[in-house]
């Protein structure tokens, strides 16, 4: 019996991956899109010295005519230099403006709202405060905004300066996510996407985004979006639209990030969004319960080792398609090792999101 429910649950792994590998292999093509929109750029930091300044140089460097965008940048409350350098960069740019959260503003989503009600454009653009992009990155999404229709468009996010080889297992989490969730999102199953880097419709900016829960202003918006039959999404497989940030820098900030990103699981009502967190969560814990329980019965070992290898090969098909578009095909080689981590911290994370508090920035947020 225990055989018959973990094949079960494998092939149904397998059944998402490869649609998410035939979606990532079968790109949409740009909408046929209005004429240069003016677009507001919205980012809301904390506590972001270290990198604001050059994410200001990025978007100065944008090739999209200065006169059709805006940036917006929403001080949310940093306890560090992030303010005055706010100040002293959008200073010297005349479509660059900064705000001071309200003081009863306690998340980023309510940061973000606020930022709205400052913005001009039809459309919102939206990143982090320590990302970086390529210069084409406002005209690609503006590309593929779609005359007569609403829209939310979202992107890819990529590591850069992976130094360490942990480092280089964050990443190749990372891109399992942001792949997985490009390569539905091109066969129409959009579930999620990564708030670093989406535009929407101003419109879409007041539906739902959950307030119970301090995270997840993407990822509910989507979920609201995907209602509206009037909206158009659509993920931009295109290397212009890409955002870089960094991995986490040890093991106890990706724990957070994760646990962070796995408590808003139990609001989901979108059934792909459902359906996929299950299917990835059973497949992996049913590797940890089998080597569990082969601990006990060594003659459920065998079963446990081919579970384990057929998620190695299903995911190392997935690797070999997707991380090309990264410039991380090297990164193969690490996905035998990474699968040993992977099934063990996938199962616990979960767990881990109904006992801990979470925190952002310093911030306690649950």
């Amino acid at each position: 019996m225990l055989i018959i429910i973990f094949g079960i649950i494998t092939c149904v792994y397998a059944g998402v991956i490869f649609a998410a590998t035939y979606g990532w292999k079968h790109p949409l093509k740009s909408a046929n899109s209005c004429s240069l929109p003016f677009i507001s750029v919205i980012i809301a930091v904390r506590n972001e010295a270290q990198t604001i300044a050059q994410t200001i140089q990025y978007l100065k460097l944008q090739d999209y005519p200065s006169h059709l965008f805006e940036v917006i940048i929403i001080n949310d409350h940093s306890e560090d230099e992030t303010g005055v350098i706010l100040e002293a960069e959008c200073a010297k740019l005349p479509n660059f403006y900064t705000y001071l959260a309200p003081d009863n503003s306690i998340s980023k989503k309510q940061a973000i709202a606020f930022a709205q009600t400052h913005a001009k454009g039809d459309y919102l653009l939206f990143t982090d405060g320590d990302c970086t992009m390529n210069q084409k990155w406002i005209s690609t999404f503006a590309a593929h905004i779609p005359q007569n229709k609403l829209c939310f468009l979202f992107g890819a996010v990529d590591h850069i300066h992976e130094k360490k080889v942990i480092e280089r297992f964050f990443t190749l989490d990372f891109l399992s996510l942001i792949a997985t969730q490009g390569g539905l999102a091109n066969i129409n199953h959009p579930y999620s996407c990564n708030a670093a880097n989406m535009l929407i419709s101003k419109e879409l900016a007041t539906l739902s985004r959950n307030e119970t829960y301090a995270s997840g202003d993407d990822i509910f918006l989507l979920h609201a979006a995907k209602k509206n039959t009037n909206t158009h999404i659509q993920f931009i497989q295109d290397k212009n639209a890409l955002v870089y940030t960094l991995p986490p820098n040890s093991i106890k900030s990706f724990i957070q990030q994760r646990i962070r990103w796995s408590s808003k699981s139990a609001a989901y009502k979108d059934f792909d969004s459902i359906f996929i967190a299950n299917c990835v969560y059973l497949e992996n814990a049913s590797i940890f319960v089998a080597f569990i329980i082969s601990i006990l019965y060594i003659q459920i070992l065998p079963l446990a080792i081919t579970l384990l290898i057929a998620k190695i090969i299903i995911d190392g098909i997935f690797f070999y398609t997707t991380l090309p578009f990264f410039n991380k095909k090297r990164f193969i080689v690490l996905s035998i090792p990474f699968q040993f981590f992977y099934f063990i911290y996938i199962t616990l994370i979960p767990i881990f999101a109904l006992t801990k508090p979470l925190y952002w920035k310093g911030r306690r947020i649950s």
